[in-house]
């Protein structure tokens, strides 16, 4: 896990949203550069893998039915 992720987990900004998928919320604590956005989005992507993988599973599912 990178510092940038870990950071922002420890600030709780790493948070779960109504879609139940894992969002970066931040309270305005500065500015990011591309190179740490490109981060938080790839370890919001893995955090969120497992939940889209049973979203594209259900809804293969229903395409058939």
């Amino acid at each position: 896990m990178t510092d940038i992720f870990k950071m922002a987990l420890d600030r709780k900004e790493i948070v779960a949203d109504m879609d139940g998928f894992y969002k970066y919320w931040p309270e305005g604590w500065g500015c990011l550069n591309a190179e740490d956005l490109r981060i938080l989005a790839d370890g919001l992507d893995k955090m969120n893998a497992d939940w889209q993988k049973q979203l594209d599973e259900y809804f293969e599912g229903k395409k058939n039915d």
